[in-house]
């Protein structure tokens, strides 16, 4: 999948890439932070704060990062699975309910 990224925000995702592989949440959640910061619309950008996010524990935020990359991308059955886990962390589970039936929805 090519993305084709604004406003220097392609810098901050391959940054944001190589510190995940290498398992730094802090630096790979930052990274991704800035690449969202000068692209709003990707939703790849979201999905991978919310990833990094969630490695950090950090549920709401998480969840924040997931539904702002299915917003702009309802179609992915994994990020809506990745939705329901992180809101079923934070025990909102009605949330955490319908984001799995969506992910069964696309599945």
């Amino acid at each position: 999948m090519a993305l084709r990224l604004k406003g220097g925000a392609a810098w901050h995702y391959l940054s944001g890439l190589v510190h995940e592989e290498s398992r730094q949440w802090e630096k790979a959640a930052a990274a991704y932070g800035a690449a969202v910061a000068r692209d709003q619309t990707c939703a790849e950008l979201y999905y991978r704060l919310g990833r990094a996010r969630e490695e950090l524990e950090q549920w709401d935020g998480a969840a924040a990062a997931y539904d702002a990359a299915l917003a702009r991308n309802a179609t992915r059955a994994e990020w809506h699975y990745q939705l329901a886990r992180v809101l079923e962390r934070s025990e909102r589970w009605e949330e955490a309910a319908a984001a799995y039936e969506n992910a069964l929805a696309r599945n």
